[in-house]
């Protein structure tokens, strides 16, 4: 966890605790404690606390604590290498984004660059809640489509709008021109499946209300 010199958790076992989140220097890493417990027939670890503004939970796999196995003495790279590891790129000022990818190539570069396991690193971080409307689906009553409308854009936050149909109810009340996402030039951000992802955008269409 990362955490913005808040008072610590108190619990008794690993994931991992906190830094100040996208504000390198401000904060530690360190090992958050859990209690364990049964269920079901399996142990299961759980995590209690409180994140608050600015702090951020970082999540890693196996594949982090174990990479180099058989490469580096013990047991791979360990959750305190990885501790260790985050705390002194957040010293250096960097943002936990970068601390996460900078993870991912030393677990490449501890397993001899080749890909030895399934990787994961995730940082989620308390911030401020964004409102988002999600219009999806026509009314009813095809009568009612300028009231739908009217009602959806005039409600606070930031909008988004699901489906060609409804797209286009939206486009012909607004009198706004629909595009295409490849028109936009919006590009998919997604490492797993790129080729699919694109895809997937590639075959929607919008209306521009907000950029979320």
């Amino acid at each position: 966890m990362i955490n913005s010199q808040h008072e610590k958790w108190s619990l008794q076992r690993p994931v991992l605790r906190i830094a100040r989140a996208g504000i390198g220097g401000e904060g530690f890493a360190q090992v958050l404690n859990g209690r364990d417990f049964k269920m079901g027939g399996e142990i299961v670890t759980e995590y209690l606390g409180i994140l608050r503004k600015g702090d951020s939970l970082i999540l890693v796999s196996d594949g982090v604590t174990q990479a180099g196995l058989g490469n580096i003495p013990g047991i791979g790279w360990t959750l305190e290498g990885f501790v260790k590891f985050a705390n002194a790129g957040i010293a250096q000022g960097k943002s936990l984004d970068q601390v996460a990818d900078d993870t991912i190539q030393r677990v490449f570069e501890l397993s001899g660059e080749v890909s030895a396991d399934d990787t994961t690193v995730a940082v989620l971080t308390a911030r401020d809640a964004d409102v988002i409307n999600i219009l999806t689906g026509p009314p009813a009553n095809k009568n009612d489509d300028v009231k739908y409308v009217q009602k959806f854009l005039s409600s606070q936050g930031k909008k988004a709008i699901c489906g060609s149909t409804t797209a286009d109810i939206v486009s012909r009340v607004t009198k706004r021109p629909i595009k295409n996402y490849m028109q936009l030039g919006v590009l998919t951000r997604s490492k797993i499946a790129p080729k699919i992802a694109e895809k997937l955008r590639q075959m929607g269409k919008i209306v521009t209300i907000d950029k979320i």
